[in-house]
């Protein structure tokens, strides 16, 4: 190929010429001239690297990677280059064999990773291949035996030796091969289906790394002109880089077989071992502490990367896993390439810094760090080693201040350039040296790994043979999730392997689709600012809007009751009352509110012993047109005080045992134990704007705020939740809560308008035996708890599961339910659901609600809104976030309170 671009200018003198030759040879061009760029010939960061190394072998200069970004053309880098310090001694030499050798440390931590995992399947690498046109048995056992006793890493024992490991060569190994038939099957496709089957395991059977060779081949032949190749190694024997040698071999070692000749292969001056002392030499001394200082400063407080998942992350890490891929736009691609070019980056950096958003819009942080792979070949002689060379960055992203993409994506090539220039320092030798907290489930430093491949998976050249990708499929994962573009000639695509113990494939696909999105935006707009790039496809729009609830107008009746005369009403320990006996007595505690002055819209408080006339006296307020505040006598006399005040309470209710108290909060005082039923007193008929009850908030960050709600809001919010609990006149339900907390209000008011029979807890706190008796003999199908106490029960099921067995429905809410109790409840009572209710004060109650009806993996959710409410999870920009993703839940609709008073 001849570069194309600018108008070619010819070296000017001898240090430019050997640049532009380096750059050619490296480019896979004819010749470069000196206002050539770099990338716009197809560079990228490996090109670059080896570059960087050529130089340094031909011209003695060390030239810093970052020095080829920042001076792309030779006209700029030339100069740089004959300036440039001469290159210290960095040659890996071929060392003594006479005793065992160290191992490198990527081997070390593949040993220790081998040792503690009880999988191991994870660091197994492979490639797998159709061949059409018949396939030698014997010679492609020859060319797998040639290629690894040219290499000894694939023939390289890990052993313990004094307590110690180290390395040990083995000779005259023999690769061991399985040739066998392909399962039958009538069609083609059941056939390949069933060899993948088979071969999966295969490949991906755990290496005893003390017995090599670290690989082994499979051959499964369709018939004698069609065979499945597939050869799977230990990543302690290889890397991606190594198994473009091996092919290369491979393929040349067996077109010699089969013709009759001897395999042209390029000698092998430099084995792995040489290059695992060379390792351990160099990074003792200068160059290990001057780029663990940068390190340790660019990492210095490095958080956890906390993506929302599928599941709780489990105690250990299991190595389970899976993929999803999905293909962009090929003119996608042109247009990622010009704007890279347009702001001096490489691709790799503008996707980087693609994947970093919309990881922090995931996890909703703003620092954000990435692992990435480096080839480890900085030396020119390294080229073509087989072994573990590979070695990972941290790339860590700044999100913060609301940057334009333009201008993160200069704090990420930063970081690029950074991380590039300082990427000698073994991953397993920084970890130690930072020492981050360890957590057995998680990748120490990054938890998501990022790599861009420009060459596909296809297969070797081999004259005869028509050679192809044979697709297994992937079962394992290292780290939470693995971003990989794959930038191919004929395809553009993403694929992400992820952990499938903590994410579901429909999450992950919708990670990637995100991903192309703000790759899709960017290039469209680079100046837009990173937080308002779009996310989210129409489709998901749609299921949001869905999710959020459905605007239907909210009823404009108030509450009412709505039992038969006759049927039992209230019930609290030795005292009931019928639905007649309700209205009598609301009857006559409405005419003793009026005259003691009340009017529509006045605040009447209650402060009674917990019995029937708690729900009555609650009743008579509304039908005197009054508005409700609950007072507990059990609050300190000077909180009461002050909610009396804030709330403009004109009287109180109160009781024998609550007189004293009552009397000295200020409000006159309206007795309820010497009232005469009076059931021919008028029911006033409220505005649905009129306040309906005023209860205050815990005061948790403050003094407590007094929330008031409106007729309409709990009309609408009664007949809601009576829907969704199924209450109808056969339910008796049990009054649980604390009537300071508008929970008592959803336990009450909806079985009163249905009929039903409320059982009031009295003012003695029940244990769950007391509970289960009181549930078991008064009949209760309906109650509801918070999940610390529900916890209580679930503990004791063992001894009154039978007391509970009447129950139909159990209601709770007020706190986050913990899935774990779920199994163990189910088990004892399988048809009573769980009702799981999510709402602040201020949004009426309940404002969500999700029914469990089985046992729950994971968190519980909080469900859906109830009734015209809507909720919408926002990020801090008050843009939608994905389903899944955390944010702020903002919840509207007609159903909310009015507001704070005062």
């Amino acid at each position: 190929a001849v570069a194309g671009g600018a108008e070619f200018t010819a070296p000017r003198d001898a240090t430019e010429q050997v640049v532009a030759d380096i750059w050619a040879e490296v480019l896979g061009v004819d010749r470069v001239g000196i206002d050539d760029g770099f990338f716009d010939l197809g560079g990228h960061s490996l090109l670059a690297t080896m570059a960087v190394s050529r130089i340094a072998e031909r011209l003695g200069r060390e030239v810093e990677l970052r020095t080829l970004f920042e001076n792309p053309t030779i006209r700029a880098f030339g100069p740089v280059v004959a300036a440039a310090r001469q290159a210290g001694a960095a040659t890996v030499v071929p060392v003594d064999r006479s005793g065992p050798l160290p191992l490198s440390f990527g081997q070390e931590r593949m040993w220790f990773l081998d040792r503690m995992s009880d999988v191991g399947d994870e660091y197994v690498l492979w490639f797998s291949w159709r061949i059409r046109g018949g396939l030698d048995r014997d010679a492609w056992q020859g060319a797998l035996d040639e290629v690894v006793s040219r290499h000894e890493a694939l023939r390289t024992a890990l052993v313990e030796v004094d307590g110690k490991p180290v390395q040990r060569v083995v000779d005259g190994v023999r690769v061991p091969l399985v040739w066998q038939s392909a399962p039958p099957g009538d069609e083609e496709a059941v056939r390949l289906e069933r060899l993948r089957a088979v071969a999966v395991p295969y490949a991906t059977r755990r290496f005893d790394l003390a017995g090599p060779p670290l690989l082994r081949a499979g051959v499964w032949e369709l018939d004698p002109e069609d065979h499945v190749a597939v050869i799977a190694f230990h990543h302690a024997a290889t890397d991606g880089w190594s198994k473009d040698v091996i092919i290369g071999e491979l393929a040349e070692s067996y077109a010699a077989r089969t013709a009759g000749r001897p395999a042209e292969l390029p000698p092998v001056p430099l084995q792995y071992g040489d290059f695992a002392v060379w390792q351990r030499d160099r990074m003792a001394g200068e160059v290990l502490e001057r780029q663990l200082a940068y390190w340790e400063e660019a990492l210095a407080g490095v958080p956890v990367l906390e993506l929302p998942t599928d599941r709780p992350r489990p105690a250990g890490w299991s190595g389970r896993g899976g993929a999803v891929e999905i293909d962009l736009p090929k003119e996608l691609e042109a247009a990622l390439g010009e704007l890279a070019r347009r702001h001096g980056v490489t691709r790799f950096t503008v996707l980087l810094a693609v994947v970093q958003i919309v990881l922090g819009r995931w996890s909703g942080q703003r620092d954000v760090a990435v692992g990435t792979p480096v080839a480890g070949r900085g030396q020119l002689e390294l080229e073509r080693l087989v072994g573990l060379l590979v070695n990972t960055v941290v790339l860590r992203a700044d999100l913060s201040g609301e940057p334009t993409f333009t201008q993160f994506l200069d704090r990420v090539r930063e970081s690029v350039l950074g991380a590039f220039d300082h990427q000698e320092v073994p991953f397993e030798r920084l970890v130690e040296q930072l020492r981050p907290e360890r957590d057995p489930s998680r990748n120490p430093l990054f938890q998501v790994m990022f790599d861009v491949q420009e060459s596909a998976a296809g297969g070797p050249r081999i004259e005869g043979l028509d050679v192809e990708h044979f697709v297994l499929p992937w079962g394992s994962a290292k780290f939470d999730l693995t971003a990989t573009f794959l930038l191919y000639p004929d395809r553009f695509a993403l694929n992400v392997e992820y952990a499938s113990d903590l994410f579901d494939a429909a999450t992950v696909t919708r990670f990637a689709g995100h991903v192309g999105r703000v790759l899709e935006a960017v290039v469209a707009d680079p100046e837009r600012a990173v937080g308002r790039l779009e996310l989210l496809s129409a489709s998901e729009y749609e299921e949001l809007a869905e999710a959020a609830g459905t605007a239907v107008a909210a009823p404009a009746q108030p509450f009412t009751v709505a039992g038969a005369p006759d049927s039992v009403a209230l019930l609290c320990g030795d005292e009931s009352l019928t639905y007649a006996e309700l209205d009598g007595l609301t009857g006559g505690l409405a005419r003793a509110l009026a005259a003691s002055g009340v009017r529509p819209g006045t605040p009447v408080g209650v402060c009674l012993r917990r019995g029937i006339r708690s729900v009555a006296a609650m009743a008579a307020i509304w039908r005197a047109g009054g508005v409700y505040v609950p007072l507990d006598p059990r609050l300190p006399e000077e909180r009461l005080r002050f909610m009396c005040a804030e709330a403009g309470v004109h009287s109180v209710f109160s009781d024998g045992s609550t007189q004293a108290l009552a009397a000295a909060l200020g409000p006159r005082t309206v007795p309820v134990d010497s009232v005469a039923p009076d059931p021919a007193a008028p029911h006033h008929t409220p505005a649905p704007g009129d306040l309906a009850y005023v209860i205050f908030t815990s005061g948790s960050t403050g003094r407590p705020k007094a929330v008031g709600v409106e007729h309409h809001a709990l009309g609408a919010h009664t007949a809601a939740a009576r829907e969704l609990f199924g209450i109808t006149a056969e339910d008796r339900v049990l009054a649980f809560a604390s009537f300071s907390f508008d929970a008592s209000l959803e336990q009450v008011l909806p079985a009163l308008g249905a009929g039903a029979s409320v059982v009031v807890r009295p003012d003695e706190v029940w244990s769950v035996e007391e509970l289960a008796e009181a549930v078991r003999t008064r009949d209760i199908t309906v109650m509801e708890a918070t999940p610390a106490y529900w916890e209580e029960i679930v503990a004791r099921l063992d001894t009154v599961a039978g007391d509970l067995k009447g129950l139909r429905l159990l209601v709770t809410g007020g706190e986050a339910l913990p899935s774990a109790p779920l199994a163990r409840w189910f088990a004892h009572l399988p048809d009573v659901p769980v009702v799981n209710t999510y709402g602040p004060t201020e949004s009426v109650i309940s404002a969500t609600a999700h029914t469990v009806t089985a046992p729950v993996e994971g968190r519980v959710a909080i469900g859906r809104p109830l009734g015209s409410r809507r909720a919408y999870v926002v990020d801090a920009l008050d843009q939608l976030v994905p389903v899944g993703v955390p944010g702020e839940l903002l919840i509207g609709g007609p159903e909310l309170a009015r507001g704070y008073l005062g």
